[in-house]
This record gives C-alpha cells, sequence and structure tokens, in this order.
C-alpha cells in the first residue's frame, strides 16, 4: 500500500504514517543490530521502501 492509502484505511494523517513508519524501521534495526543480521536488515529496507 502506498502512503494515501494507508492514511484512508487508517482514517490517519501522512504525518502520522510517516512516523510509525520510523518508528517501526528503527525498532527492526534495533532487533538486527542485536542478533548481527545486517545482511537481513538491508533486504528488508529495500523491499520496505518499495
Amino acid at each position: 500500500m502506498d502512503t494515501q492509502e494507508i492514511c484512508e484505511t487508517l482514517g490517519t494523517t501522512v504525518s502520522n504514517v510517516y512516523y510509525a513508519r520510523s518508528k517501526s524501521l528503527s525498532a527492526l534495526r534495533l532487533i538486527f543490530k542485536e542478533k548481527d543480521i545486517s545482511l537481513y536488515t538491508a533486504f528488508l529496507l529495500c523491499q520496505f521502501l518499495q
């Protein structure tokens, strides 16, 4: 889904979607850093940004 579709589905604003997305990415980075899985982090980010 693109940002606008997410906003419509959740009934929220674009800034809330971007904020939630950045928090999610930060949490995932922390999890992968603790597990030392940097390759998977790169793959996940590539998939997420498409």
